[in-house]
Order: structure tokens, then C-alpha cells, then sequence
């Protein structure tokens, strides 16, 4: 059994197809294997971002207020989209767009700030502040 939290497999990718330049094909599908075979842990944090399948939680902590995030997820057979539109000048809070297919949960803190608010999302387009 591999220690990668993550295998390559092709399948899973969209396929590039471009007949007149099959080397670019091929450097594609080596760019890919060579990204999965360094995706090691799955608590990685990517922006911010970890991910918890057990408690189907995503914990972003958000550390700038410029415009961020992810886009297209998929996490626990359900697609969402995390955005940090930027700083709410009515609030002084960030905003947050989260957009699921289906229900998670989001834990979201500001960086250098304690404590985190928890949201209970289900599917949808939730606008949040923290």
C-alpha cells in the first residue's frame, strides 16, 4: 500500500486532445503525475484551506482580504466553490461566497484572529462574513 494520500489516475483528468502537437499531449499527463505523486497529505493546506472528509468540514483560514479562493472542489461527492470577494467596508468583516452541491460545514477564521465561526451550509450560494 502507497503512503500517497492521492494516485494519478488519467481517468479522472480531462483529456487533451491536440493531434498536431501529441508531445504537449504527453507533457500534460507528465505534469499531472508528476503533481499527484507529490500530493502526500490530505490535511495539506492549499490557501488556507484543509480539508477533513471524516467530519465533512472544510477549515479555511482566511489570511488576506484580497480576492481568493477556490473554485470547482470536489470534496466528499459534492463540488463547492470557496471565495474571498474582499473586505466589506459596511462590516470591516470579509466576505466569503461558498457555493456546495451539497451539505458541509465550513470553519472559518481570520488569520492572527482567534476562534473560528462554523457554518452549517447545505446546498446553494451562501454569502458569509468573518
Amino acid at each position: 500500500m502507497s503512503d500517497r494520500a492521492y494516485s494519478y489516475r488519467s481517468e479522472i483528468l480531462p483529456e487533451v486532445v491536440y493531434p498536431d502537437h501529441p508531445d504537449w499531449v504527453n507533457l500534460y499527463n507528465a505534469t499531472w503525475k508528476m503533481a499527484f505523486d507529490n500530493l502526500e497529505y490530505p490535511d495539506t493546506h492549499i490557501l488556507g484551506f484543509r480539508f477533513d472528509a471524516a467530519s465533512n468540514t472544510i477549515h479555511w483560514v482566511v489570511a488576506e482580504k484580497n480576492p481568493h479562493g477556490l473554485k470547482n472542489v470536489r470534496f466528499n461527492q459534492k463540488t463547492l466553490s470557496c471565495l474571498c470577494e474582499g473586505l466589506d467596508e459596511n462590516t470591516g468583516k470579509i466576505k466569503l461566497s461558498v457555493e456546495t452541491t451539497g451539505e458541509i460545514t465550513l470553519a472559518a477564521s481570520r488569520m492572527g484572529r482567534s476562534g473560528e465561526e462554523t457554518f452549517s451550509l447545505h446546498r446553494g450560494t451562501h454569502q458569509l462574513f468573518v
